[in-house]
């Protein structure tokens, strides 16, 4: 006899068997000369016993088989669908804070920041809810990286490189500020057409917005502004073509210079300074370094130019290695187009969009879009930007701009103090020669033909 089997969900097949042996049983109890079936016990229950199924369970597929018709057969239960976990979704705004709360941990909390007490500290201050994995992933986009210090302890790092470019970021535009400077912020994004509140007010019988299924088409924005609020005539908004989900390749460098050209440059004061990131359209250079993937005459000819000696003999491995030792400061397209027209370039360190207020401006725009936008298409979206760009007043750009500069100086102290706790081995000079300059070079020599209306 089988072990009697309880909460488990049977399926058809189990379901025709228990049917079948329950046939079996009842022919042979009908046939007077059988000895296989004891006429004293119930027929469910000897089913019972031989299947291991409850003689509820075996009563109830019974009366389902009897109900059956030609050649139809039982049903299995239906699966229960899992419901796919919520993706966490994480702005710029929210990685500044999660980076600025590392920092507070060796300064103000003297501790040593791990995946768990920083996930509950996120936690409790309704900045991120998130697992552990997905931090641990985050922190890494935002270049940090767990390594061992010079203690054998373990900490939570940022790189050297990332903290030094900072350092002298947040020193040079605080000069251009007591230079009275005109400081302008650029940047791109995006919106879906299905951009939409993600929660509303709702009930049982009145279910509010509706969410779209997919994200369908996109538009994409280029602007900039500063103290005096938006640039007039510098707003660009067209359709995407791309089909991939990162907006940054519908740009190239060919239509950011076209834009700078004739929507940005001659709507600016003059001697402005320019602060951008480091997308790689707006950072093409002038002159990329020869790799092992130059050819020797190239490789020659650059060490000429920069008057480095080297023997006619050497091979490409050997030129390489020369070539890399050699430190030459990069010199982007951009920043040399607009110091042409008595302009200054200031880029922001890597994996710093806090320290740009336009990324609060872009957050404030599409947040109005969203309480607006109810089930209206691509081109309605596109004259309400344009209506909410141009509404956009400059007392709401300086008290984004006065948060970001309460946010350097939280860096510039906290950098003060790290300097005394963890010992950073700084590299001002990054030579490294990777795959970045071929991402430079791709953006440049891309012939994507974008539908970017610039016109007035």
């Amino acid at each position: 006899m089988s072990r009697k089997i309880f909460g488990h969900k049977i399926n058809s097949q189990c379901k025709q068997i228990a049917f079948n042996v329950y046939e079996y049983f009842r022919k042979k109890k009908l046939d007077p000369n059988s000895d296989e079936y004891q006429q004293d016990i119930p027929l469910n229950k000897t089913v019972a016993n031989v299947t291991g199924l409850s003689e509820k369970t075996v009563s109830r597929i019974v009366q389902q088989g009897k109900l059956l018709k030609n050649n139809e057969k039982f049903k299995s239960p239906k699966k229960l669908k899992q419901s796919r976990r919520k993706r966490v979704e994480v702005d710029d705004f929210k990685k500044g804070v999660v980076r600025r709360k590392v920092t507070q941990y060796y300064t103000i909390f003297k501790k040593i920041p791990t995946l768990k007490s920083l996930n509950a500290t996120l936690r409790e201050d309704n900045v991120l809810y998130c697992g552990r994995e997905y931090l641990r992933l985050l922190l890494h986009d935002l270049g940090f990286k767990f390594k061992k210090c010079g203690s054998k302890r373990k900490l939570l790092i940022e790189q050297p490189n990332i903290t030094s470019w900072r350092w002298k970021y947040l020193n040079t535009i605080k000069k251009y500020r007591r230079e009275g400077r005109h400081i302008l912020y650029l940047d791109e994004t995006y919106v879906n057409a299905s951009h939409n509140v993600s929660k509303c007010w709702q009930s049982k019988d009145e279910h509010g917005v509706l969410s779209h299924i997919g994200k369908g088409e996109r538009l994409i924005i280029i602007h900039c502004g500063g103290y005096t609020g938006f640039v007039d005539g510098a707003l660009v908004i067209f359709k995407s073509k791309c089909k991939t989900g990162d907006y940054h390749d519908t740009m190239n460098f060919v239509n950011f210079s076209k834009w700078l050209n004739e929507k940005l440059m001659p709507n600016i004061p003059p001697n402005s300074v320019i602060v951008m990131d480091n997308a790689a359209y707006h950072s093409v250079r002038v002159e990329k370094k020869p790799t092992m993937a130059s050819t020797k005459p190239e490789m020659q000819d650059w060490l000429r130019r920069h008057e480095v000696p080297f023997d006619d003999k050497l091979k490409k491995d050997d030129l390489s290695k020369l070539i890399k030792s050699h430190y030459t400061e990069d010199i982007y397209k951009i920043d040399e187009l607009l110091k042409a027209n008595g302009h200054e370039v200031l880029r922001l360190p890597p994996y710093h969009p806090d320290l740009n207020p336009i990324e609060l401006v872009w957050g404030d725009i599409k947040r109005q879009l969203a309480e607006k936008s109810i089930d209206s298409n691509l081109d309605q979206k596109k004259n309400m930007l344009e209506n909410l760009f141009a509404e956009y007043s400059a007392e709401k750009w300086e008290h984004c701009i006065n948060h970001v500069i309460k946010v350097e100086d939280e860096y510039c102290e906290h950098d003060g103090v790290l300097d005394d706790v963890v010992d950073f081995i700084i590299n001002v000079h990054d030579d490294s020669d990777n795959s970045d300059d071929g991402c430079f070079e791709s953006e440049e020599s891309s012939s994507t033909d974008i539908d970017m209306d610039i016109s007035d």
